[in-house]
């Protein structure tokens, strides 16, 4: 069993949980920040789960050692789970670039008439106001996905374990 103190990825999804929830209005650039920070710290445990679980030795190396006959539907399901891994590292990729495009709203403008400074480079333009409800509600939806996908990890596991030590035999 996974214990859920230590699991990078469980620490990085409730940093973002609490980034999610704490109130936007007066404190939009502070939360932007915030859930940028949150969102960088899942990628990065997300990418060295997928490392872990993928390997040549990860915890999914151990389907290969199972009989035959158990194999199609653990690989069909061991399947998915690695596409998911790609698309969690999608996913959160796209909300943090949603979160870096909030934070250039907040940026000062350089191309203001009369600010003319040599040093400074020109930005992107603003891109108007984030929809904050938007980014919270799929940040919420990612991280409920993210949840069924541990919980369908967890099983897969636990059943390739009963199966290899020959439990219900």
């Amino acid at each position: 069993m996974i214990d859920n103190q230590s699991d990078p990825i469980v620490t990085a999804a409730e940093k973002l949980e609490t980034a999610l929830a704490a109130d936007v209005p007066g404190h939009e650039q502070e939360w932007t920040v915030r859930l940028h920070g949150a969102l960088l710290a899942l990628e990065n445990a997300l990418r060295g789960h997928k490392t872990a679980a993928e390997g040549q030795n990860g915890m999914f190396a151990s389907l290969n050692e199972l009989a035959p006959e158990t194999l199609p539907t653990l690989d069909r399901q061991l399947q998915k789970l690695c596409e998911d891994h790609n698309d969690f590292l999608r996913l959160v990729a796209g909300l943090r670039d949603e979160a870096q495009n909030a934070l250039r709203a907040f940026q000062p403008r350089l191309d203001k008439p009369g600010a003319s400074a040599p040093h400074f480079t020109p930005q992107p333009a603003n891109t108007g106001v984030p929809d904050f409800g938007a980014i919270r509600q799929q940040g919420s939806q990612f991280l409920e996905t993210l949840r069924k996908h541990r919980e369908n990890e967890n099983k897969l596991l636990m059943e390739t374990a009963t199966t290899d030590v020959g439990v219900g035999d």
